[in-house]
């Protein structure tokens, strides 16, 4: 096994990356790319590569060792499987951003009510009667982990500019791939709301690049 950690890095927020000075794993940052072009710069560059096990987070979501050391240990039996995160800190607060049911297709045409998104206080319920792994049909893209022949066989796409999260998993489905979550990874979504925080955003502001340490 030989993983890589994919960050896709479109801000400069410092309690972010603060938590990943403290995370040991091979590190691919994205930084500053915009949505539509990242996750495709993100699978093109790891299939150059000889890593086995790609995990993927976006920069607004705080993770630690110990959800990334499950998330292999997992990959053991799961070709696929994430983490979950509250899907933001106000609005959203008490619902995690991981479902039963398969995304809106087209997803761009969606609502935040057509997710059927789960809730907090029903993951805590799982967790309590030790239900720690669960099959999913969407997971709205927290720490998630893919192994290599999945990566190649199913490439990110995006739905005019948005969702490759919610197309991941319509793919996902559409190939008879199942994914899974691990309800003992949690992760922490520091999304304030759906209002776009444009003004924290680097891309086209600074330069694009690719940085592997």
């Amino acid at each position: 096994m030989k993983p890589l950690l994919v960050i896709f890095r479109p801000r400069d927020l410092s309690e972010f990356l603060e938590s990943q000075r403290h995370i040991k794993i091979d590190k691919l940052w994205i930084n500053y790319y915009p949505q539509t072009e990242a996750f495709k710069i993100a699978r093109d560059e790891c299939l150059k590569t000889d890593y086995t096990h790609f995990l993927f987070i976006v920069d607004d979501n705080i993770i630690t060792q110990n959800g990334i050391d499950l998330l292999l240990e997992d990959s053991k039996q799961y070709d696929v499987i994430g983490g979950w995160m509250n899907c933001d800190t106000t609005t959203h607060k008490d619902d995690a951003n991981i479902s039963l049911s398969l995304p809106p297709n087209p997803p761009n045409r969606g609502r935040y009510e057509d997710y059927h998104l789960m809730t907090i206080k029903q993951i805590e319920g799982l967790l309590a009667t030790n239900n720690n792994l669960i099959t999913i049909s969407y997971q709205g893209f927290a720490l998630c982990l893919i192994k290599r022949k999945i990566l190649e066989l199913i490439p990110f796409r995006d739905s005019h500019g948005c969702c490759p999260d919610s197309l991941f998993a319509l793919d996902l489905h559409e190939a008879v791939i199942k994914q899974y979550c691990d309800l003992r990874v949690r992760c922490k979504h520091l999304k304030v709301d759906d209002k776009p925080q444009t003004e924290l955003l680097q891309v086209g502001k600074k330069p694009a690049y690719i940085e592997l340490k």
